[in-house]
């Protein structure tokens, strides 16, 4: 029992907390600035963005200087909630009712966190499934998130910083809106899939239902 409990503690980070603060708020900013100039600028996004910023570096900072389950947790969704914060102000633009898009989104993104719960082997075969897909839906979309993705991105930004000069803005929202929802709702069920085991509460039996021994 004494191995298992060393084995699901967090390990001890190599970096500084001088090397978190620094680093932190760069990353988290450039999503940040996304977030908040597409598709057009907004002073709520701003001080939302601020906030989430500030909440990720001291969330990083905490996680580096005394490993924390908890902590680490709260920096990846202060990333994630910025990412899904675009894809939300990008199916806003498309689809004034909100509750058509935010209610499965909500649910969605709730159901990736706690899948490693609910289904351990399910969420396990998902987690393969995205990085080493085995199955020719899983290869389609990841080849299509490896090729559109980046430029769904790119144009995304011009849009929010230029505006629609190419009459595009509809079909570069639709992308962005579709691409950013599943990232960041994938990304999160990958992230507690492999941080699931290393929650503070963990059991050894918790092993076997991700092994198949149970």
């Amino acid at each position: 029992m004494a191995k298992q409990g060393q084995r699901n503690r967090p390990a001890a980070s190599s970096w500084t907390w001088w090397k978190a603060a620094t680093l932190a708020p760069l990353g988290l900013g450039v999503f940040g600035a996304v977030f908040v100039l597409v598709p057009t600028y907004s002073s709520t996004a701003l001080k939302v963005a601020i906030g989430l910023t500030v909440a990720g570096t001291v969330a990083a900072v905490w996680s580096v200087t005394r490993p924390n389950w908890w902590a680490a947790i709260a920096y990846i969704n202060s990333w994630l909630f910025l990412m899904l914060g675009t894809a939300m102000r990008a199916w806003a633009t498309l689809i004034p009712q909100v509750w058509v898009w935010l209610v499965p989104l909500a649910v969605a993104y709730l159901l990736a966190w706690t899948l490693p719960a609910i289904s351990p082997r399910f969420s396990a075969r998902i987690l393969r499934e995205q990085f080493a897909p085995e199955t020719r839906w899983g290869r389609g979309c990841l080849t299509l998130f490896l090729v559109v993705g980046p430029a769904a991105g790119a144009l995304g930004a011009s849009v929010g910083m230029y505006g629609s000069r190419f009459g595009q803005g509809t079909a570069v929202m639709l992308v962005m809106a579709v691409l950013g929802s599943a990232v960041a709702v994938g990304f999160a069920q990958a992230v507690a899939e492999q941080s699931w085991p290393k929650r503070p509460w963990a059991q050894p039996a918790d092993f076997g239902a991700r092994d198949g021994t149970r």
